[in-house]
Parts: C-alpha cells; structure tokens; sequence
C-alpha cells in the first residue's frame, strides 16, 4: 500500500454531511423545546439521539467530524442531564454533567459549556442553543432552562 493511499484512508468518513446536519438540526431543536417539550417525553428523545451518536462513533469520521460529534454529544448529554435534574434525580444528573463536561473538554469546542456547567433554576447564565431559541427561553422565566 502507498503511503498516498494510506494517508486518504485515514482522511476518509463514512458519514456524509446530511447525517451531521440532522444530528446538529435535532441537538438544536431539542434544546430550544426544552422549556415546552414534556419532560419524560424530552428524556426519551434525548437519550434515543445518544445512542444514535454512539453508532456514529462507530463509523470512520474525519477529524473534524469526530470533534463536531463529540460537541453535539456534549450538548445532548447536558440537555438530558438537565431533565433527570428536573425530574429529580439529582445524583444522575450530576453524573451526566459530569460526563457533558469531559465532551466538552475533549472536543474543545466553544459550543459545548465549559466547567461550569449547572442546570436547574439555581445561577443561570448562558443556555446551549442559538441566540433566537435562547431569547425565547428567557422569556418565560418559570420553565426550566439550561446553562452553562
């Protein structure tokens, strides 16, 4: 095998760009219903597009894909750690803030919050999403909210 050869193969992806703008469309949207989406109904979509990303990881990606997945991961994985804080389960909420935060640091990826990382009603400060889903959900301040 020629190292030309050698070098595309590790350069090649089998994951087109559809299937990385489905996964950022519904990262979005999931986190914009936030405020609005059922909250046992949220869970259930959240944790069905992680396992989703985890089949991704199984595919060949570039570099850059596998940062972007890893990002998207972090931000889905925030998302649900924020309804199991919502529903209660403090302790599994912890865990998978914690699991949010190692995504994002191993995407460094500005997207994703950093080490501060909280959900609840408690210090709220900036949410995962776009600035138009994020002024929506500023504006109805007794639905939950995530931040950063």
């Amino acid at each position: 095998m020629e190292t030309l050869e050698i070098a595309s193969r590790l350069n090649r992806s089998d994951v087109d760009n559809a299937t990385l703008d489905a996964l950022r469309i519904t990262t979005d949207r999931l986190a914009s219903e936030y405020p609005f989406m059922p909250t046992e109904q949220l869970l259930i979509e959240g944790r069905q597009w992680l396992r989703r990303v985890v089949e991704l990881h199984t595919k060949s990606l570039t570099l850059a894909q596998h940062r972007e997945v890893l990002a998207l991961s972090g931000c889905l994985t925030l998302l649900v750690g924020c309804v199991e804080y919502d529903t209660g389960d403090r302790h599994a909420a912890e865990s998978t803030r914690r699991a949010a935060l190692s995504l994002a640091t191993e995407s460094d990826h500005a997207e994703v919050p950093g080490g501060r990382t909280r959900c609840g009603h408690g210090s709220l400060s900036q949410p995962v999403t776009t600035a138009a889903s994020s002024r929506r959900r500023w504006q109805e301040p007794t639905r939950r909210r995530i931040t950063a």
